[in-house]
């Protein structure tokens, strides 16, 4: 059996040869595909928005004007549309990666879910031109969401969806794409009140806070980070550092999520919709500036792309 160790070595070992690539011009779809300059992501939940060429040369003009480099798109709906805006975005230098998740995927007993979801990537991207590619496959699994966690199950629940990240480490490295996924920023045993409860999956013998395990397990990770400030004992940084300063260690790339949507289930204190544009932006460049030397940090991802765009 490969060895994390073993694994790190060798992602480490592609990372570098990428990096020569593109210095002599040349392009790799390999699983380092991952670039080491920030910029920021967006959730797209919506395909179906992107019927005509107005609506993605507006997405296309956003992502300029807000410096996003990669776009999470859920994978649902005509491939027409997902062709049209990964097409245009791939023109723009954005990169787009094929969007799922159910909290139920977490259980052992659907993990054949993200093996066929997987694979319908592939196919997609085997019948398709090469600018319609999807670069990687983004995985928005929340398995703290099911009734089970909270009554009881939690431990036997965790053990399922850090297996469901091997499982799916394991076939995209023969698929040739990237794997990322979001996490909440206690995964790493931080509760929202500032104590710590240790959120520890033992796998292969080895006892880890659950982030760490996503982050081994991935080429990327995207901190759910939802607060609408950034200092403080549950700010943004305070919230997010474990996880940068591991993927560090690691040599793993980390987005840090901030939230603009708004409804009766997002408590306030947790997006941006209340506060509006510029107080998104200067919280976005304090966290910059935290972050700069950092060399796991990748850059922001905002949740999520209509609600981003609507804020005032």
């Amino acid at each position: 059996m490969e060895t994390s160790e073993h694994k790190g070595m060798c992602r480490n070992a592609v990372w570098l040869i990428a990096i020569l690539m593109s210095v002599w011009g040349c392009h790799s779809p390999s699983r380092s595909d991952t670039s080491a300059a920030q910029s920021h992501a967006v959730w797209v939940w919506n395909a179906e928005e992107f019927r005509g060429k107005k609506e993605v040369n507006r997405f296309t003009s956003f992502c300029e004007d807000n410096s996003v480099g990669i776009v999470f798109l859920h994978f649902a709906g005509n491939y027409a549309n997902i062709k049209r805006v990964t097409a245009a975005c791939t023109e723009k230098a954005i990169r787009v990666y094929a969007l799922t998740g159910r909290p139920e995927m977490a259980l052992k007993k659907n993990h054949s879910e993200i093996v066929l979801f997987i694979d319908k990537v592939q196919r997609y991207n085997s019948a398709c031109r090469p600018e319609e590619r999807m670069r990687g496959v983004h995985l928005d699994v929340e398995p703290y969401l099911l009734e089970a966690f909270s009554v009881g199950s939690r431990e036997s629940i965790l053990v399922d969806y850090i297996n469901m990240l091997r499982l799916a480490d394991n076939h995209l490295q023969e698929k040739d794409m990237l794997l990322g996924a979001d996490i909440p920023f206690w995964f790493d045993g931080k509760s929202q009140h500032g104590e710590t409860h240790k959120y520890g999956v033992k796998l292969d013998g080895i006892l880890k806070t659950v982030s760490e395990h996503v982050i081994d397990l991935t080429d990327y990770i995207c901190i759910m980070a939802y607060r609408n400030y950034v200092d403080g004992h549950d700010g943004i940084i305070n919230i997010s550092q474990n996880e940068v300063r591991y993927a560090s260690r690691a040599g793993k790339r980390v987005y840090i999520g901030l939230e603009t949507g708004s409804g009766e289930s997002i408590p306030q204190k947790t997006t941006f919709a209340n506060k509006g544009k510029s107080k998104l932006i200067s919280a976005i460049k304090e966290v910059e500036k935290i972050f700069a030397d950092e060399k796991s940090f990748a850059g922001m991802a905002i949740h999520h792309y209509k609600s981003w765009r609507e804020l005032d």
